[in-house]
C-alpha cells in the first residue's frame, strides 16, 4: 500500500471498500486517517450487510450441492461493524446509513453477466463448462424473484457514511 506525501481535506471512496477483505480494512482505514488533515472528512459508500444476498445464497447452495466450497468474495459490513473499524483507526463516525438500493440490470442476460463480471474468485479452479452450468442454474432459480418486466433487478444494499479526523 502506498503512502501519499500530502494531506487532504476529504477522502472519498465509492464502491471500493467491499472489495477489500475484512482483515485488511484496519490498514486501509489507517492510511485514510493519515491522508486526512486534522478536521478532514472521509466520505464513503460500499456494499453493506445483505448486499446481493439472494445471488450469493443461490451460488453457495448450487456449489455446495455439487460438493464445492463457496467463499464470499466481498466484505459487506453492518453499520456497527464498520463504525467500530473506522473509529479504531482514529476517525470519528459522524453518520452512517444502511439502505436498500434495488439496481436494474438492463440486459436480458444481466444476472449472468453480473455474476461473470463480479463473482470470479469462487470459480477459481472450476472448469468453464461446470461454471456455466452453475450460473445457468442460479439464473433460473432467481428468475422468479429478480426478473420482473423483462429486466433483472438485483438486491443491492449500500452502506454510506461520513467520518472525521479529529482536530
Amino acid at each position: 500500500m502506498c503512502r501519499v506525501s500530502q494531506s487532504f481535506d476529504v477522502v472519498f471512496s465509492n464502491a471500493v471498500l467491499h472489495w477489500i477483505p475484512r482483515e485488511k480494512q484496519p490498514a486501509v482505514l489507517s492510511r485514510i486517517f493519515h491522508a486526512l488533515k486534522p478536521g478532514g472528512r472521509f466520505i464513503f459508500e460500499l456494499g453493506g450487510y445483505g448486499n446481493t444476498d439472494s445471488v450469493h445464497a443461490a451460488l453457495r447452495s448450487e456449489m455446495e450441492r455439487r460438493g464445492l466450497n463457496y467463499t464470499m468474495p466481498f466484505y459487506f459490513p453492518t453499520i456497527g461493524e464498520y463504525a467500530q473499524l473506522v473509529e479504531q483507526s482514529g476517525l470519528l463516525m459522524r453518520k452512517a446509513v444502511l439502505f436498500d438500493r434495488p439496481t436494474l440490470l438492463a440486459d436480458p442476460d444481466g444476472l449472468r453477466n453480473w455474476i461473470n463480471m463480479f463473482v470470479q474468485d469462487p470459480f477459481n479452479g472450476i472448469p468453464l463448462a461446470e461454471k456455466t452450468q452453475i450460473i445457468t442454474r442460479v439464473v433460473e432459480q432467481l428468475r422468479p424473484s429478480l426478473y420482473q418486466g423483462g429486466k433483472w433487478c438485483i438486491d443491492y444494499v449500500r452502506l454510506r457514511g461520513e467520518a472525521k479526523r479529529p482536530t
